[in-house]
């Protein structure tokens, strides 16, 4: 379950990035919306040292949605959350 949820929320993450680089404002929200949905559920079952990582890249990434600044949401999306989703799944 942990597996695929992971596999879920990097395809999601990647899309999102690739939607928001296109100015796809609206299909990258839906795949935002489903990286933090999957990253509710892998932050309750992933040990702290693993999560708080990827709380701290989500904490930024709203803080930049927020803002409206979607280059710094797709870069944070696609080099600080994706490599640590592929750093987790590595380490389980």
């Amino acid at each position: 379950m942990l597996l695929e949820s992971l596999d879920r929320s990097c395809r999601a993450a990647q899309s999102a990035a690739d939607l928001l680089r296109l100015s796809m404002d609206a299909s990258a929200g839906q795949a935002l919306v489903d990286i933090v949905d999957g990253m509710t559920e892998l932050l309750r079952d992933l040990q702290a040292d693993l999560a708080e990582p990827i709380g701290s890249v989500l904490a930024e990434l709203v803080f930049a949605q927020e803002r409206g600044d979607n280059l710094r949401v797709a870069d944070l999306v696609e080099f600080a959350l994706l490599p640590r989703l592929r750093e987790v799944r590595r380490s389980l």
